[in-house]
């Protein structure tokens, strides 16, 4: 298992409040807190292993005071990931990222070194393929096995009538291919529309897909894959939780996403910025999006579609391109004044 770091820094710091707007510019990255505009559709989860989860859009008050974070370039990313599309945290093994290609690639999972983005493995997914494999999420299973959910969710023309889980049961590095558990078919509850970030609650085992683009290019969708879905050949309509309004700035929708393990640090990413909310106790993953106030770390310019979030809650982001730098922001404890 990956070792488990303390992540009560990083939720001081992202729960605690201040009396207004914050916005400091530090040596390397500017936080800000600012408020999520969202429509408060219906929104629900599974049950969860800590109590009743609300489902609800929820009004944190004030704006977090967001915490300071030190910019950090850990290496870089091998020429394999020639348009890296997605990746996520080991819960196998300690500091390693699981990430894939954008479509063209094939079926193909890269493991590098969270430390210093080294090349750890190549494994090909054997009983799969990719249209558009878009992000990745880890997660645990009931039993503790670990688990890997690949998003073939791409769809630029908004014509696919159905996109798929790919379900893999996360592989030894020195494995160079792993059979495909099977696929989860997903229908849109709206219909058609591309998206390019999962989450998958540690807390409730559902995965939460946020929208890129829709017909209303600046709102997106929330949809919900409950964990009772998630097994080999299963089809399910998602449950749409709400819509997300783009940020000011951004042209479309996240490009990634990511939770940390303890399920209580959430994070949208996009082409130039990363928005983290903290989760408060008993509340959903869309609950907190949609009624949130947000932190938003400036990740710098580039095409970014690779988020993680580690245990102390250092963001690991990545553009697309070949041999790009491995990125880490890490909250260095220093809230905003």
């Amino acid at each position: 298992m990956r070792r488990l770091r303390s992540v009560v820094p990083a939720l001081a710091l992202l729960a605690a409040c201040s009396s207004g707007r914050a916005a400091v510019t530090y040596p390397d990255v500017t936080a800000t807190a600012g408020a999520t505009t969202a429509s408060t559709g219906p929104a629900s989860t599974g049950p969860a292993s800590t109590g009743p989860v609300s489902t609800g859009p929820v009004s944190t008050g004030a704006p977090p005071a967001c915490p300071s974070y030190r910019a950090e370039v850990r290496g870089t990313l091998p020429s394999a990931f020639t348009e890296l599309s997605g990746w996520a945290l080991s819960k196998r093994h300690t500091d390693v990222l699981w990430g894939h290609n954008d479509s063209g690639d094939g079926a193909v999972l890269l493991a590098v070194s969270s430390r210093d983005g080294s090349l750890l493995g190549r494994v090909t997914v054997t009983g799969a393929t990719s249209v558009d494999w878009e992000d990745v999420a880890t997660y645990l299973d009931a039993q503790g096995r670990a688990w890997l959910a690949v998003a073939d969710i791409g769809d630029n023309a908004a014509r696919r009538s159905e996109v798929s889980l790919v379900l893999v049961p996360e592989p030894d590095l020195s494995a160079t291919a792993v059979a495909a558990a099977g696929t989860v078919t997903v229908r849109w509850a709206d219909g058609p529309h591309d998206a390019e970030a999962i989450i998958a609650d540690p807390i409730t085992g559902d995965v939460i897909v946020v929208g890129k683009r829709f017909a209303d290019a600046r709102r997106v969708s929330i949809d919900r894959i409950p964990a009772a879905a998630l097994a080999p050949g299963a089809s399910v309509t998602s449950e749409k939780l709400g819509t997300f309004d783009v940020p000011d700035g951004e042209q479309y929708g996240p490009t990634s996403a990511s939770i940390d393990a303890a399920g209580t640090t959430i994070g949208l990413g996009f082409y130039a910025r990363t928005m983290v909310w903290a989760r408060p106790p008993g509340r959903s993953i869309a609950a907190t999006i949609l009624g949130g106030t947000p932190c938003t770390v400036d990740t710098g310019t580039g095409q970014y579609e690779s988020l993680a979030i580690d245990d102390d809650g250092t963001l690991l982001v990545a553009t697309e391109g070949r041999s790009v730098p491995l990125r880490a922001f890490v909250p260095t404890g220093r809230p905003v004044s």
